[in-house]
């Protein structure tokens, strides 16, 4: 597959792809990237940017900051960094790592695939729906699903992966439980521990 290269400068830029395969680095500042049509490869540097995938099955890197990426419509690859990010996958089945620090995670619409390593601090996922999306702890033995109730209603669910990692699980359908949340858990043992009382 052959690129359009498009770089940036070291001060705030707004970059803009094409309708075809587009390479785009950010380099630092305040940048706003947007890869328009195409399956595009784009990465951030310093600085808070905002990465827009646009349509295609694009791949995304973030940086050391806080960024925001979404992936748009496509199958995306989005990867947030070292920052505290906010990482939207758009439509499409989308492969989402928020990387370290803790990110804020949508998968939107589509069969997702959140992945967590160790050191990935604690992040958030707002939409999960594990008749259709997975979680996957490829460093992990094992992990521990408490649920989370507050004013004695059960608000969500917290996955403790070890070493102080975990992801909490926000706005969870009351329909599902705690089971079916370890039923799409891939590369872990899953055990359950007692609910957390906020």
């Amino acid at each position: 597959m052959s690129f359009n290269f498009i770089t940036g400068t070291d001060g705030d830029d707004s970059l803009l792809g094409t309708d075809g395969a587009d390479a785009i680095f950010a380099r630092n500042g305040r940048d706003t990237v947007d890869g328009a049509g195409g399956n595009d490869e784009i990465g951030g540097a310093d600085g808070r940017d905002l990465l827009i995938g646009g349509t295609g099955n694009d791949t995304i890197f973030g940086n050391d900051e806080e960024d925001t990426i979404e992936g748009g419509a496509g199958n995306d690859r989005l990867f947030g960094g070292r920052g505290d990010d906010t990482i939207v996958g758009g439509t499409g089945n989308d492969r989402i790592t928020g990387g370290n620090r803790n990110d804020d995670l949508i998968g939107g619409d589509g069969f997702d695939t959140f992945v967590f390593f160790d050191g990935d601090d604690s992040d958030t996922i707002s939409d999960y729906n594990p008749d259709q999306d997975v979680l996957s702890f490829p460093d992990n033995n094992s992990v521990t699903i408490r649920e989370v109730v507050q004013f004695n209603i059960p608000t969500g669910f917290l996955i403790e992966a070890g070493g102080g990692d975990g992801v909490r699980i926000l706005e969870f359908n009351p329909t599902y439980s705690s089971v079916d949340l370890a039923n799409s858990i891939l590369d872990a043992n899953v055990n359950f521990g007692s609910p957390i009382f906020l």
